[in-house]
């Protein structure tokens, strides 16, 4: 079509006449109402779509919690925690259950969407219910019942479905230090490695009571010197604020077994840094164990926290550190376990 002659450009051709839209020159109603396309995001995925809906539902009637009007993931796991904490004997399935769903949510949508295999609600619930049942704890005989119902129809009705492992999962949990202890959890992370990185750490008592937390940029740096020197500053700060029975975790496998054997073969960069290490445990009572990543989830946090954003804090009050990590600190003191697959 010629430019002169199109539509558009001829309603607007005299300088005189007044602007007119798109939908004017198309000659359609402005005031019709168009259709609204959302964005997918977690809420929906994992609380307010039609799936999540279904497999909710069916938990709560297995575990008799009540069924919540919840716009947002972050409350539903919350009100399940909240029932954790009043069950002691469910205390375990009710903390595991969010976790589990969610999941085997993203595992369902993902294949979904990459691999064209529908979401099937039935099949999400027969998954979870094996790996409760796999967790290896006693069950209440009328839950037992109902998840290895839910387990076999589902199996019966759609098929075994894609091979899958189901090595036993490992619970792990944060544990307090001993009375007149404090416990100091770090963690290192580097983009990349070798790039930029920052180190956390967070200290506890006896009884789980927050007493302060950091975290410090390093610059460009590898995980293995990262982990060693927030390692150092975290024992500096117990040092200066009067600490001396200091319990140090950190998921560094490789950087624990160099504080144990100190005489060892490493790289100059590290051996500096234990020396600084062990300097401190001489006025200091010192000592070192390694823990799971799923342990020292709060550590993690606020490593990521120094290495993304490249800045360093000091925490006194857990009321300064960002929410996520305030949660962390509640699920911890709790004693709520974490998932290892």
């Amino acid at each position: 079509m010629p430019l002169s002659s199109h539509p558009l450009q001829q309603a607007s051709a005299s300088p005189h006449s007044p602007p007119i839209s798109a939908l004017q020159a198309a000659d359609v109603n402005p005031n019709i109402s168009l259709p609204v396309y959302h964005e997918e995001n977690s809420d929906h995925l994992f609380c307010l779509g039609s799936t999540a809906n279904t497999i909710w539902a069916h938990f709560h009637r297995i575990f008799d919690v009540p069924l919540i009007s919840s716009h947002t993931i972050h409350k539903c796991i919350m009100f399940w925690a909240s029932r954790a904490s009043l069950s002691p004997c469910l205390k375990l399935f009710l903390g595991m259950t969010p976790t589990l769903i969610c999941w085997k949510l993203c595992l369902s949508r993902n294949a979904a969407r990459f691999d064209s295999i529908r979401m099937s609600d039935h099949r999400i619930i027969a998954r979870v219910s094996s790996w409760l049942q796999e967790l290896g704890s006693p069950l209440p005989a009328n839950v037992s019942s109902s998840l290895s119902v839910a387990s076999d129809s589902a199996s019966l009705l759609l098929g075994p479905g894609p091979a899958v492992s189901l090595a036993r999962p490992q619970l792990v949990i944060w544990r307090r230090p001993c009375s007149g202890w404090v416990n100091l959890n770090v963690d290192g992370s580097s983009r990349g490695n070798q790039g930029e990185s920052g180190g956390g750490g967070v200290c506890r008592d006896s009884h789980g009571r927050f007493l302060f937390a950091f975290h410090r940029y390093y610059g460009n740096a590898t995980n293995t010197i990262t982990e060693a020197q927030v390692m150092v500053d975290g024992i500096i700060l117990c040092s200066k604020l009067g600490y001396s029975n200091v319990e140090v975790e950190s998921d560094s496998k490789i950087v624990m077994d160099i504080v144990a054997a100190p005489s060892g073969h490493c790289l100059w960069n590290i051996w500096y840094r234990m020396g600084a290490i062990h300097q401190f445990n001489r006025p200091l009572n010192i000592s070192f164990n390694h823990i799971l990543r799923e342990g020292n989830v709060v550590a993690d946090a606020l490593a990521r926290a120094a290495s993304e954003g490249c800045s360093n804090s000091f925490f006194r009050l857990s009321w300064d550190l960002p929410r996520h990590i305030r949660g962390s600190l509640v699920l911890d003191k709790a004693g709520l376990e974490n998932l290892r697959a």
